[in-house]
């Protein structure tokens, strides 16, 4: 049973590693700006104002241009945009640093900061995947998460009279330490409104 649970939460946290990081979509993007910093020569290097300017740059395969950032509840922060990459033919690719830019700042360094961003990302990745291969993937929120949900498991199945009686007061003592917590919580809170 222990090796059920186990592998039921590896693979628990290696989903929720792949849904956090997209690996394949970071490398995708990681290629994708390889490619046009290796385009943009050093000494024509474009600068930024060029984008502000609501120019696009075209290279070999690629359209570079600016996108005002759009929320859902707000208009378009003029001053605040990302770099948008295309293909040459205009299919969207990627978004790249969004930021508040200066004129004289560089394309090609603002695309290599975000490249090494990227880069960290994948290192980060890395790092926790072999931390969950080796087995280590019982953090301090993932063992609270597996403690409160426990009753919902699957593997829980108490067949003696003293595995119930266990079973009720674990039970007990979680949800009385729930309703303790949260009572103390309102009582908080309820005294800083007051104040």
């Amino acid at each position: 049973m222990n090796r059920a649970i186990s592998k039921i939460e590896k693979d628990g946290a290696f989903k929720e590693l792949n849904e956090s990081y997209t690996p394949l979509k970071l490398k995708a993007e990681f290629n994708i700006l390889d490619s046009v910093i290796r385009l943009i020569p050093d000494t024509l290097d474009t600068s930024i104002g060029f984008l502000i300017d609501k120019n696009v740059l075209l290279f070999d395969n690629y359209l570079v241009y600016r996108s005002s950032k759009h929320y859902k509840t707000t208009q378009p922060m003029p001053d605040v945009w990302t770099i948008v990459i295309c293909n040459k033919k205009g299919k969207f690719l990627m978004e790249a640093g969004l930021g508040k830019y200066e004129r004289e700042d560089k394309l090609k360094i603002q695309l290599i900061k975000e490249k090494e961003g990227i880069v960290e990302k994948i290192e980060n990745y890395n790092s926790e995947k072999a931390r969950y291969e080796r087995d280590e993937i019982w953090s301090y929120s993932r063992i609270l998460w597996y403690s409160i949900n426990i009753f919902e498991s699957k593997h829980i199945s108490p067949n003696t009279r003293l595995a119930n009686i266990i079973y009720f007061m674990h039970r007990f003592i979680v949800y009385l330490l729930l309703v303790f917590i949260g009572t103390n919580c309102y009582n908080i809170i309820a005294i800083t409104k007051k104040d």
